[in-house]
């Protein structure tokens, strides 16, 4: 195998460089699957009579992808199943995160000065610190 042969995002057909193992835990995605699968395609057709098992051992010490997500990902091909990456949950920023202390006295002010004073004539007798409104947003 050259190594204008090998894929692009393992080392697989380098002999001089150690391949990169995928993290335990960690996703791969639809390009790896779909390199998987091309790879698979290519070993039954050199050796039409090698196990799948066989296949899937070379297969994980070639990519440093674990055997059990190419067995999966073979199954599927195999069940006609379409290749698709992990569905990954959006990190969204907390009310804390989003607004800075610049922003988050300038809110604090805006409660105490702008706002209807019946509004707070409620909390005149506390100290501000205590305020409820200025405690919302410290």
């Amino acid at each position: 195998m050259s190594d204008t042969d090998a894929p692009s995002t393992s080392n697989a057909g380098s002999p001089h460089t150690p391949v990169k193992k995928n993290p335990c835990g960690k996703f791969i995605g639809s390009g790896q699957k779909q390199m998987i699968v091309n790879l698979y395609k290519r070993k039954i057709a050199e050796q039409p009579s090698i196990t799948v098992n066989e296949v899937v051992k070379l297969l994980s010490r070639d990519t440093g992808i674990g055997q059990n997500t190419i067995q999966r990902t073979i199954a599927g091909y195999k069940n006609a199943k379409p290749l698709q990456s992990p569905n990954k949950k959006k990190i969204r920023l907390t009310f804390k995160e989003k607004v800075d202390d610049f922003e988050r006295n300038a809110i604090v002010l805006y409660y105490l000065f702008f706002l209807p004073k019946s509004v707070l004539y409620s909390n005149a007798t506390l100290p501000c610190n205590e305020c409820d409104s200025a405690r919302l947003f410290l």
